[in-house]
């Protein structure tokens, strides 16, 4: 018995697919490449759009108060 190394994984999964960033998502109506996503998965990407705009601000925020802390 020999060991063996780790498997590739395909670029295709039953009922979803891998897009160019390696990462797996499903599509409506099941197994296929399309491109119009699930409601789920759509849900999930606005709220990760809405989290980097509230942490861009943030960091906005951050530099002013150590711009006005350096002038006084």
């Amino acid at each position: 018995m020999g060991i063996s190394g780790p498997k590739s994984r395909p670029n295709s999964v039953e009922g979803g697919f891998v897009d160019q960033n390696g990462l797996r998502g499903f599509v409506e109506g099941g197994v296929g490449t399309g491109t119009k996503t699930s409601p789920a998965l759509e849900k999930i990407r606005t709220e990760i759009r809405h989290v980097c705009a509230e942490r861009a601000e943030n960091i906005r925020i951050l530099e002013y108060l150590e711009k006005v802390r350096k002038e006084v």
